[in-house]
């Protein structure tokens, strides 16, 4: 790509342009743009403070669940063709 400087300027017009909402957007959606939870407060965080609080979260251990072979029966076109 020759010109990345292009694209990121493209990327930041289309995430700041406001998208106008129509009759049929979900009920959790405000008309600045925001959303609602299901407590009713609106979601006012800036993306910094997310990223932030991403980056600050403690390492999480996965967990170590034993997999298991699942017992399947056959289907009937298994057991006809046999």
């Amino acid at each position: 790509m020759r010109h990345p400087s292009i694209l990121i300027v493209c990327m930041l017009v289309a995430c700041t342009t406001t998208v106008e909402l129509d009759k049929n957007a979900p009920a959790h959606h405000t008309g600045n743009g925001t959303f609602v939870n299901t407590n009713g407060r609106a979601v006012e965080n800036p993306v910094t403070d997310i990223i932030k609080w991403k980056r600050e979260a403690p390492d999480v251990t996965p967990l170590n669940l034993p997999s298991v072979q699942p017992r399947l029966k056959p289907s009937l076109s298994e057991s006809v063709s046999r």
